[in-house]
């Protein structure tokens, strides 16, 4: 699907688009207030990285050039929270590779 292409109706300013605003608020400031798990990770390039489950904060700017590897350990819940402090860059070759029972669902870059 193209960027910007519309499969279903449009939403403005209706009720859908009021709940579906409110509701991401709260995804967000439920993923931003999770409290960090990887004390020790500095990496900024996340480039051959493989991440298990957790809150990884990366205190300034962030990229991705190549494959992040995210593994769920088998565990159907992993769920895996990045926020960026700076900017983040990713190239047109750049991919998350899901492994291990990991899901798009439980994925949170902010």
């Amino acid at each position: 699907m193209p960027a910007g292409s519309v499969k279903r109706e449009r939403h403005i300013k209706d009720e859908v688009a009021i709940a579906a605003q409110r509701d991401a608020r709260a995804a967000f400031a439920n993923a931003f207030w999770q409290l960090r798990t990887d004390f020790g990770f500095t990496a900024s390039n996340l480039t051959g990285k493989t991440l298990t489950p957790g809150v990884y904060t990366i205190l300034g700017d962030a990229s991705l050039a190549g494959v992040l590897t995210l593994d769920g350990l088998n565990k159907p819940d992993a769920t895996f929270i990045i926020k960026v402090g700076g900017n983040f860059a990713a190239t047109n070759n750049a991919m998350i590779l899901l492994k291990s029972g990991a899901t798009s669902k439980n994925i949170f870059l902010l």
